[in-house]
């Protein structure tokens, strides 16, 4: 998680510029319903990136921004259909389940890879894959060479019975 005003200022500039292109196409084409569907993408795309209290307050900035721009009446935060209303709060509650979704799936991710780095062989390598291949070469060679050694000391001792 990256710390400071950084994560803040992209989040909310991704959902400007989501706002922006959703009231455009609102503003120029006629129909267009439950656009308020298409903030998901960018918030779990923060909930990825940087932490779920980031993409919760970025999930309210975008149901406030669409009630404003993007439901009818526009430019008002009243909504006249109750059906809009609805879209909102589905919008919201997908929303969080989304967040909470992907932040699960992030801390598993990272508890399994702390259990792989705690867990004894051969080294790691993070950027190559260089240095493990050169441990199972050897760790092959190794367990090769400890059976023929048994082999032959299986029929060393068979021979001096």
């Amino acid at each position: 998680m990256r710390k400071g005003a950084y994560p803040i200022a992209v989040s909310l500039s991704v959902i400007l510029v989501v706002t922006t292109i959703l009231w455009g196409i609102k503003l120029n084409t006629t129909g267009s319903h439950h656009l308020v569907y298409f903030y998901l993408v960018p918030i779990v795309l923060i909930a990825v990136l940087y932490d779920g209290r980031t993409a919760i307050l970025c999930t309210a900035i975008a149901l406030v921004g669409a009630d404003y721009f993007l439901e009818d009446p526009i430019y008002s935060l009243i909504d006249d259909d109750p059906r809009e209303f609805g879209d909102l709060v589905w919008f919201a509650l997908l929303a969080v389940t989304a967040i909470k979704f992907v932040r699960e799936l992030a801390r598993r991710a990272k508890s399994q890879q702390l259990a792989a780095d705690r867990r004894p062989g051969p080294p790691r390598s993070r950027n190559s894959r260089a240095p493990a291949t050169t441990w199972l070469s050897s760790y092959r060679s190794a367990v090769i060479c400890r059976a023929a050694d048994g082999l032959v000391n299986a029929r060393t001792r068979l021979n001096n019975r």
